[in-house]
């Protein structure tokens, strides 16, 4: 989500296409893509939830749900082409500040072929969203767990919830 607003940003007051976006998913929209699991949506008012630039006046309901969530990132990002700078499948390793040079120097890893490079860039920005890193669970006792366990990010769309028992162990609201 902030790397498509700087993106646009980017375009509109700077007049700038050159800049690149380093995604770990295969698609955009951050935490409203990883995120999918039943009843997913927002806590905020929906007409909040959008960019200053992109104003969505049709939301479905005052909360929206994710996937109503994730089509508005997806919009906004092809309205202004934003795919076409984004390194998918990409993570960033490191990066390091060459202050005698007066750059950035990033080390990038290549999900896919696992291979690691390295770019170099004046500005660097950091657009990680806390609600696409899973925090795995730390229960005493969570290693030894013969059941089915998986976070909100990573959620299991195969697994069949029909006559299960099923425990939520955390918090946060979703959808209020």
């Amino acid at each position: 989500m902030s790397g498509i607003g700087l993106g646009v940003r980017l375009i509109q007051y700077h007049g700038t296409r050159n800049f690149e976006i380093i995604e770990k998913t295969e698609h955009v929209a951050g935490t409203w893509w990883l995120n999918s699991y039943p009843g997913c949506g927002c806590d905020v008012l929906s007409h909040f939830y959008s960019y200053s630039f992109a104003l969505n006046p049709n939301w479905s309901e005052k909360f929206a749900l994710q996937p109503e969530i994730r089509a508005y990132f997806d919009e906004v990002a092809a309205k202004y082409d934003i795919h076409s700078h984004v390194h998918f499948g990409h993570e960033v390793l490191s990066s390091s500040w060459d202050a005698a040079a007066g750059i950035w120097l990033v080390e990038i890893r290549d999900l896919k072929t696992s291979k690691v490079y390295y770019h170099r860039s004046k500005i660097l920005i950091s657009a990680v969203g806390a609600l696409s890193i899973p925090k795995k669970c730390d229960l005493p006792g969570a290693e030894s767990y013969q059941g089915h366990m998986f976070h909100t990010a990573e959620w299991d769309h195969s697994f069949d919830w029909k006559g299960k028992d099923v425990v939520v162990v955390g918090n946060g609201c979703s959808a209020t």
